[in-house]
């Protein structure tokens, strides 16, 4: 029951939330870095390298911890490692932001 619920808000989050601008307070250079590391996390999990792309995310989040979309991927990742209390989690964050 748990994975349908977080498919459904995953699947929202998805529609709702595009591609961010760049945030304030966050450099033109750091947004750079971190849409790269979305980017290398984005590739690990189409090859299905769970972990490794949970490791680029999460860099990617320490760099700009107010984009959506990197939440949104993370709770791809977490949902794939079966963490689905951390997906759900994540899922939330970026609804919120």
């Amino acid at each position: 029951m748990k994975k349908i619920i977080l498919t459904f808000i995953l699947s929202i989050v998805t529609i709702t939330y595009s591609n961010n601008a760049l945030y304030a307070g966050v450099s033109q250079a750091d947004n750079e870095k971190a849409n790269l590391h979305y980017g290398l996390a984005l590739k690990a999990l189409n090859e299905k390298q769970h972990e490794k792309a949970n490791k680029y995310i999460n860099k990617a989040i320490s760099i700009d911890p107010n984009n959506s979309k990197f939440y949104n991927l993370r709770c791809e990742c977490k949902n794939k490692l079966k963490d689905y209390e951390g997906a759900i989690e994540d899922c939330k964050k970026a609804i919120n932001l």
